[in-house]
Parts: C-alpha cells; sequence; structure tokens
C-alpha cells in the first residue's frame, strides 16, 4: 500500500483557504487588521512662568495610522511524499520520489481542435515545431488523439525535418502506448491528451525545427487538429507510404505539447500487487476531487477502484460528473476522480495519521507486466 500525506506528517490541505484566517475576531479576510484613523489627540507645553500660559485651542493633530501587527496565515503546502510498503502498514517502509511538480511545457499548440485524421500502420501523422534560441532537452510528447475501434501499439517520435520542413531519417527518440488495453484510448471523438513519455530525455538543439511523428502498429488512432491553425513554428504533415515522402498542409496544426521536465514519478503499489493493496490520499477534512498525472501506462490485468472508509470497511465511493477518470493507471496523461461526499465517510488511521481517506485499491489481479508511473498527485475540495 502506498500513503500520501504533507511535509511534515501534517494533514494536506490543497485549494483555497476556507474559513477565518484571523481567527474569531476577523470579521472578514478584508478586515482582518485594525486601524485607528482617528486617535485621541493632545498637547502638552512647557513654559518657564506659569503665570503666563494663555490657553488655547489646538487643531487635533492625527499621526500615521498604525497597523496591529500583521496576522500570517499559513498555507498548507502540496503533497510532498508517498510511501510505498507492503500489506503491514509498519514494515518495509520507504520513501519513493516526490510527487509534486506539474510538466513544464516548452512547445505547444494546443486549443481549437475542430477536425481529426486517421493515423495508421501506413499513413503516419507528423506536426513541426521550432525550438527556441537556447534548446531544451526534451522528455515527453503530449498529443490529442481518440479512438474508433481496436488499435495496436502508438509510437510518437522525434525526427529532423529537411530543406522543406518535411520529416526526415530515423526516429531520435521515442515512446509508446499499448492501445490494445480497453482503457487506453478513449472513444469519445473529442478526445484527449495522452503523455508519451520517453525513457530518457533527447538534448534538442536551439531555434530548429522538429517534427512529431505519429504512426500505429495496427487500426486507426485519430489526432485532433485545428484546421486553421495559427502555430508559427510548424505546421500538419501527411504521408501515406510509412514517411517515404510527406505533404505539407500550411493551415493546419496538430494539437501537442513538448515537456520539459520530471513529473516526480511515484509508483502506486509494491512490485508485486495483491489485492487490497493501493494508494491512500487524504487529509484533515473532506474533499470532493483527487488528481494526479500518469506518465507511464499500467499494463497486465488488474483493476483499481476507488473506495472510502464508513467506520467498519471500505466501500465504492459514488462518482458524480465524470467520475472515475483514472482508468486504473493503464491511460498516461492527467487524470482524476470526482466523487460526492458519502454521508458516513468516516476517520481512518494509516501509519498514524487519522484522516479522511480515498483509497485506490487493487481489486483484481493476476500479472503486472509494466508498472504504472503517477506524479502531481493533488486534492480539490469545493467551499
Amino acid at each position: 500500500m502506498s500513503l500520501l500525506y504533507g511535509k511534515s506528517g501534517e494533514p494536506v490541505q490543497i485549494g483555497p483557504l476556507i474559513g477565518k484566517p484571523g481567527g474569531d475576531n476577523a470579521r472578514s479576510v478584508t478586515k482582518e487588521l485594525a486601524i485607528a484613523f482617528f486617535p485621541a489627540a493632545s498637547h502638552e507645553e512647557t513654559v518657564s512662568d506659569p503665570g503666563e500660559a494663555v490657553a488655547r485651542e489646538e487643531g487635533l493633530l492625527t499621526p500615521i495610522p498604525v497597523l496591529d501587527k500583521a496576522r500570517e496565515v499559513t498555507i498548507p503546502a502540496d503533497p510532498l511524499k508517498v510511501y510505498q510498503h507492503d500489506d503491514d502498514l509498519l514494515l518495509d517502509t520507504q520513501i519513493t520520489s516526490d510527487a509534486l511538480d506539474s510538466p513544464v511545457i516548452a512547445d505547444e499548440f494546443s486549443l481549437g481542435a475542430d477536425n481529426a485524421i486517421g493515423g495508421t500502420s501506413t499513413t503516419w501523422l507528423a506536426q513541426t515545431f521550432t525550438t527556441d534560441g537556447s534548446g531544451y532537452v526534451i522528455l515527453g510528447i503530449r498529443l490529442m488523439l481518440y479512438r474508433t475501434s481496436t488499435i495496436g501499439t502508438i509510437t510518437v517520435a522525434i525526427r529532423a525535418t529537411d530543406a522543406n520542413g518535411h520529416p526526415t531519417g530515423a526516429d531520435l527518440v521515442s515512446a509508446t502506448i499499448d492501445g490494445s488495453v480497453t482503457e487506453a484510448i478513449q472513444t469519445e471523438s473529442s478526445g484527449d491528451f495522452y503523455d508519451f513519455m520517453f525513457a530518457s530525455g533527447y538534448a534538442l538543439a536551439p531555434a530548429t525545427k522538429y517534427a512529431i511523428v505519429l504512426r500505429v502498429s495496427s487500426g486507426t488512432v485519430y489526432w485532433r487538429y485545428n484546421s486553421a491553425g495559427s502555430y508559427a513554428g510548424g505546421n500538419r504533415e501527411h504521408s501515406t507510404n510509412s514517411g517515404g515522402s510527406w505533404t505539407t498542409y500550411a493551415s493546419h496544426d496538430y494539437l501537442f505539447q513538448t515537456i520539459k521536465t520530471e513529473m516526480g514519478d511515484v509508483e502506486p503499489f509494491p512490485a508485486v500487487p495483491a489485492v487490497g493493496d493501493g494508494l491512500y490520499v487524504g487529509r484533515a477534512s473532506q474533499f470532493d476531487t483527487v488528481r494526479l498525472w500518469v506518465n507511464r501506462q499500467g499494463l497486465g490485468s488488474f483493476t483499481i477502484a476507488a473506495k472510502y472508509y464508513n467506520g467498519s470497511s471500505w466501500m465504492a465511493l459514488p462518482l458524480t460528473g465524470s467520475g472515475d477518470q483514472i482508468f486504473s493507471y493503464k491511460r498516461t496523461g492527467c487524470r482524476w476522480l470526482s466523487f460526492i461526499r458519502p454521508a458516513d465517510w468516516a476517520v481512518f488511521t494509516v501509519d498514524g495519521n487519522a484522516l479522511y481517506w480515498v483509497k485506490f485499491e487493487v481489486t483484481s489481479y493476476s500479472s503486472l507486466t509494466q508498472m504504472p508511473k503517477l506524479g502531481n498527485v493533488s486534492i480539490g475540495a469545493y467551499a
């Protein structure tokens, strides 16, 4: 099982601060400081002969208002560490990588999708892009995709471009997603962003045009694009002969992002998970959503379900809105869970932390051929 908690072991607080930051004496957030605008004025004068003293009316002297001592509001930090351990919560515990950072995007065109083109084993799709003046190490690529039927392995690669701006040469670096996994790619034509993270980064030269090339081993995967694209660094490219030749569509741009920073990978369960293992996410007060990035697709025969503790046992969470978008860690990219707070949601103690927990529990397991990796695990709460 795995445990997520705050930097100093304190309950995790994510999202806006709710309540009275100044304490019970504060009427509102904007009136938490007492200001004496009209303090009482007094006058004192020393004279050599008291008999010469003349009474006279003094004007009101108003000093610069002095603020009360500032009241500090501490915003709790994002979740910092995830603890990975086996069924016995008190044994074999080790600290894994941080799970904080969102990815930093280097180059992108990610708005206004109004069409899509299907890529196959012979019809390859590409989008060219140009790096900035300093270049960077690319760690992954994010594309907006969908499918309509069964597909095979999707490969996304970076290639150089020739004098005409077309993709050329062999793959410089590549990553794959197994599209044959039912949960891997959605079927809704609106599409979704999927992350293809490379095993190691690749250094891109400054002010240089490269190509993102997409292909699939079987079936058809659709890449969403903008038919009036305005991306200045490149264009949509199309090949019907497995990259032998390319056609440029100057006014079109596929939706893409290039990723240049790591998202502290965390493994959500032990190397050989068992039913009941899972990732615990919790805090002192109740919440409504959990968000995380699946940086690497989980492969194998297993399922994950989101549960809560009702005081005696772990029960399935009542989902709302888009519900469970975690997909058992088998769909890469930004994933989330939204639910209705259960009326009987009770505090549970894990490794000494008595909190409200959501447990992403392994509910069935027979094999694990690729461990999923997660990043940026966080909690959201509505007012």
